[in-house]
């Protein structure tokens, strides 16, 4: 019950548990992301108080202390930790909090943050922070992530390139792509305006890949972008692996898209 939930830690999430909840955390699309600190940027940080505020209305606890109870198994089992703070314990605070698996030691090495990446020429290293950041594949093991990467390409446009056709059909390419620059805007057909726009971590061209439907909408680039492609080829073998990584996908594709296609029907209607 809820109230059982409230006076003790340990029912929440036993270990097997607290996986879970690690998963469901780094796919949510606004939780974990990059923040800025005394003009430094700091990758993959999520807030405190944020997190307890998603594990409430997630239903994984009842009050706001349970919930810190919940953060402070994810770093007792390891699963993550404090960034910046004297103690590693869990507060319902302003504080920041990474987990291990988005640590990566070369990365601090050789940039020191976000922007340097993108202004590099380092491909791999930027679809490996791409793919970190977005919100369907974030919640990979950082082996699996690592496994895509070398699979993916990047696909640079210019302003008014097309990514994706209203019809095509994912067939002829098997591709999705993730916004790892610039921004990019979803048009209904003959739309001057489009119906939202899409940037950084964001994907395109998921749920044609995923259900093999020709697609519905017409993406053009807003400014010069960069893409990461996933093929289907590059896929399978995840898919094989993890039989559960479909789901895990369609749910955070599903949630999206059920936004999207009101705005669609929206402007249809004017």
């Amino acid at each position: 019950s809820a109230e059982a939930r409230a006076d003790t830690a340990e029912p929440i999430a036993p270990q097997a548990r607290t996986k879970e909840v690690l998963m469901h955390l780094r796919a949510h699309p606004h939780l974990i992301k990059d923040r800025r600190r005394n003009m430094k940027r700091h990758r993959s940080i999520f807030v405190g108080k944020e997190f307890i505020t998603w594990s409430i209305a997630s239903e994984l606890t009842a009050t706001r202390q349970s919930g810190c109870q919940l953060g402070q198994l994810l770093i007792d089992h390891k699963l993550i930790h404090r960034v910046g703070g004297n103690t590693n314990t869990f507060k319902d605070k302003d504080a920041w909090y990474r987990c291990y698996c988005d640590e990566d030691a070369s990365w601090s090495e050789v940039h020191e943050s976000y922007d340097d990446v993108m202004d590099s020429e380092h491909d791999d290293l930027i679809i490996a922070k791409g793919l970190r950041d977005s919100a369907i594949f974030r919640m990979l093991p950082r082996e699996a992530l690592d496994e895509l990467a070398k699979n993916c390409t990047i696909c640079p446009l210019s302003k008014g390139d097309n990514i994706v056709e209203i019809g095509a059909d994912h067939g002829d390419d098997g591709t999705m792509y993730i916004i790892a620059s610039g921004t990019v805007g979803v048009y209904v057909e003959d739309a001057e305006v489009p119906i939202t726009f899409l940037s950084v971590g964001r994907s395109v061209g998921e749920m044609s890949l995923l259900t093999g439907q020709p697609r519905t909408s017409i993406v053009r680039a807003e400014e010069a972008c960069k893409l990461i492609q996933v093929t289907q080829a590059a896929l399978n073998p995840l898919v094989e692996s993890m039989p559960g990584l479909i789901d895990q996908i369609a749910e955070v594709v599903t949630s999206r898209q059920y936004g999207e296609e009101r705005k669609k029907n929206l402007a249809k209607s004017q």
